[in-house]
């Protein structure tokens, strides 16, 4: 209980600790969709396009370094995207080769395989995977302990705590905001620019 937890004291005594995770995803037009859903692979192919080089622009103006929520395929597929970050010293977290595929159904060998070509991405581009965050936030009943096996040190999943804690196998959880992410609140017009605004500055 969090009543329990010991205190956290961060950098320089710090009131708040602020993690920004650009979530760099790739995503498999072919699967899942029997004819091609132009309108809707668009929208996310933009954000490779555009979008991620909006971002870089601000938090580098802003002397912020991103964790990123890494989708292996993009290591294979946009070159130009890892160069960039790269340069700009961001931590890329294992989050799947695509987004087109979660861990959930997926058995003991293919999820194994799933995390060990994501970390060999990573890599490959001179990095360690030291976090994880499953496609959609998925898992098996196998994800902990394969994570584990991997060298992982964290995962973001377990969105039950404000604080991070300790998982009985050594895996750090650091819960990931899902009241803050984007699909909930803009793929169903549900909060306004300025609401979604004043709800990161409210929990944080």
């Amino acid at each position: 209980s969090i009543v329990d937890a010991p205190k956290i004291r961060w950098p320089n005594n710090a009131r708040v600790a602020v993690w920004v995770i650009p979530n760099v995803e790739q995503y498999r037009i072919e699967i899942g969709n029997p004819l091609p859903d132009i309108r809707n692979h668009s929208r996310k192919d933009y954000g490779n396009r555009v979008g991620i080089w909006r971002l870089m622009e601000v938090m580098e103006k802003h002397k912020m370094r991103g964790t990123v929520a890494f989708n292996g395929q993009v290591g294979l597929w946009y070159p130009r995207i890892m160069k960039a970050m790269a340069d700009l010293k961001w931590e890329l977290m294992g989050h799947g080769m695509t987004n087109s595929q979660p861990l959930s159904g997926m058995n003991k060998e293919t999820e194994r395989a799933t995390i060990l070509a994501t970390r060999k991405v990573i890599e490959d581009h001179g990095l360690k995977m030291k976090g994880w965050l499953g496609p959609g936030l998925t898992e098996t009943f196998n994800t902990l302990d394969l994570l584990k096996e991997a060298g992982v040190e964290y995962v973001c999943d377990w969105v039950n705590d404000d604080l991070p804690y300790r998982f009985n196998n050594g895996l750090y959880s650091i819960p990931y905001s899902l009241e803050l992410n984007d699909m909930p609140l803009f793929n169903v017009a549900s909060i306004s620019i300025t609401d979604f605004e004043r709800r990161i500055r409210e929990i944080g």
